[in-house]
């Protein structure tokens, strides 16, 4: 398996680059200390690759700033953009009005560590600060309909630990 770490300079900025920021299919990817934004999907985690965020914005983009398609081989794999033990201090917000998700989990038996990062406040049982207080949620729990959301998720299998 291949393994990819990137520590990015704190104004690092992928946008414009492309319809996908980072796009990891394989292997393992750590980002940190980064930004990632204006994309169509600013981070796509696919097939069976496996994502580690800690310190790094998600902002702007179109349709997703995290999402999450694994495939049906990549059982197991538990993307990590945070736990209880090191918090992800990750910002995935937007300015974007309509058709917009913050972490869009679509694939099936997937958990994704999301612990210690701001959302959009006041959406989706986010704080005034955009946090969320430690819980486990299940799918599914569709987009919003023509608007921002903090986070879906496709399936019932699925879930996001806050």
């Amino acid at each position: 398996m291949h393994q990819l770490s990137v520590e990015c300079p704190a104004i690092t900025d992928l946008a414009d680059v492309g319809s996908v920021g980072v796009d990891v299919s394989a292997g393992t990817l750590s980002l940190q200390n980064g930004e990632v934004s204006q994309r169509v999907h600013g981070v796509m985690v696919s097939s069976s690759g496996s994502l580690q965020m800690r310190g790094t914005a998600s902002v702007d983009s179109h349709l997703s700033d995290v999402e999450i398609s694994l495939g049906s081989g990549a059982t197991g794999v538990w993307p990590d953009l945070g736990t209880a033990s090191w918090p992800g201090k990750k910002t995935i917000t937007s300015t974007r009005l309509t058709s917009k998700v913050g972490l869009a989990v679509r694939s099936p038996s997937t958990s994704v560590n999301a612990v210690g990062n701001t959302w959009v406040a006041n959406l989706q049982g986010s704080d005034a600060q955009g946090r969320y207080p430690s819980k486990w949620v299940s799918g599914p729990v569709l987009e919003p309909a023509l608007c921002a959301g903090n986070y879906s998720i496709a399936y019932a299998t699925s879930g996001i630990e806050f």
